[in-house]
């Protein structure tokens, strides 16, 4: 049996909602400005492979009931959802479409488009930049100044002198930091790859419990850091510049608290220089900015 017009298009109009509710649900997320060219094109190239999956899911009628599954669980995945929830609504998807593929079928394309035409219409509003803290009085004039740096998801100095054809790259990132009075901590690692658990870990000095906090975490509130407690037990005078998701300012004895966007998609709209297209290139590179890092 031949798909008509109609289901097609229905197929169509869903896969698009799915995938566009999918796109300004990141871009949200990231704080990255809606209405730009790249977003556009990264749309324009969504709606496309939404009509390549509208056709394949009316190529075998008797098998739309699937292509309709397949669709709950990859948008629900798209847009952050946990695996035991994208396993449950993906199989009572199935069982349901089994019968009334065609009803469900425009449950999921209304519900769908409604998270869409919400996540544009949020990205559409004037967001506020992050207010910085007043400035707080100097700490005792006797304390050296302490300036920490941590690099996170970067390969270190001494992951570098493992690889020959790294070794210049050592070299120059080595000069780099020293000649401005930096001291490298080569040896220095945590046990997890997800920021969210790698960051409060190492400042705890390996105190934490392993594996606290899931990748697909947006904010967390980290317990007492052992690391912040001794600079406060000697008197200094605690400043942060830290990404947004992970919530020091509550919880530890930092004075002068600050955050930046931790997506960073924000900062790469506003870097100079990179053309449409490569912004479109990041835009469509990225997943979240949590759930990226594991």
């Amino acid at each position: 049996m031949k798909a008509s017009r109609s289901e097609i298009l229905a197929a169509i109009g869903a896969w698009s909602a799915m995938l566009l509710s999918a796109l300004f649900n990141l871009l949200n997320h990231n704080d990255y400005p809606l209405p730009t060219p790249e977003v556009g094109l990264v749309a324009a190239v969504l709606i496309l492979i939404a009509v390549g999956a509208g056709l394949l899911h009316n190529l075998a009628p008797r098998l739309s009931f699937v292509f309709t599954a397949a669709l709950v669980a990859i948008g629900f995945d798209l847009n952050g959802a946990g695996e035991n929830l994208i396993l449950a609504l993906g199989v009572g998807t199935l069982v349901l479409a089994w019968f009334f593929d065609r009803a469900v079928l425009k449950i999921v394309t209304v519900a769908f488009a409604t998270v869409a035409l919400f996540q544009f219409g949020e990205g559409l509003l004037d967001r506020s930049p992050t207010q910085s803290a007043a400035p707080v009085a100097p700490g005792p004039d006797n304390l050296p100044p302490v300036v920490h740096i941590v690099f996170d998801a970067y390969l270190g100095t001494q992951g570098m002198a493992a690889s020959p054809a790294l070794s210049r790259l050592r070299e120059e990132t080595v000069a780099f930091y020293t000649s401005r009075g930096l001291r490298l901590y080569d040896g220095a690692y945590s046990r997890h790859s997800n920021t969210a658990n790698s960051t409060p870990y190492a400042l705890s000095f390996g105190k934490l419990p392993l594996a606290t906090t899931s990748q697909r975490a947006q904010y967390i509130q980290p317990p007492r850091l052992e690391y912040f407690e001794r600079l406060k037990r000697r008197g200094y005078t605690i400043s942060s510049l830290h990404v947004d998701f992970i919530d020091y300012c509550t919880t530890q004895p930092i004075d002068n608290c600050r955050t930046v966007d931790g997506g960073g998609q924000r900062t790469w709209h506003q870097a100079a220089g990179r053309s449409k297209p490569r912004r479109a290139e990041t835009v469509s590179n990225s997943r979240r900015c949590v759930p990226d890092q594991q």
